[in-house]
């Protein structure tokens, strides 16, 4: 019975393969985006590794961790130098 039903309406069957390969396509362009954000990931979580393995091990060798973190402690020390001395002023 279904290989007369099949005969009788090829255009059926061309329907029907379209709409699975379109959702097939859709499946796969989705893992793809996937698998793009996740290689992206772990690109970023190696980098951090990285940048806290070089702050520890400057931290060992009493360093500050990072660049930006020695240029942060100077200002804030300096802003508490000049506060200090504004009300040594007053």
């Amino acid at each position: 019975m279904l290989a007369l039903s099949i005969r009788r309406h090829p255009l059926l069957i061309a329907t029907v393969y379209c709409t699975i390969t379109g959702k097939m396509m859709a499946a796969v362009s989705e893992l793809s985006m996937y698998q793009a954000n996740a290689m992206r990931l772990e690109s970023e979580k190696l980098q951090q590794d990285r940048i806290l393995s070089e702050a520890a091990l400057r931290l060992q060798s009493d360093q500050p961790p990072t660049d930006d973190a020695e240029y942060e402690w100077i200002r804030l020390v300096c802003a508490i130098m000049v506060q200090v001395e504004f009300h040594a002023i007053l």
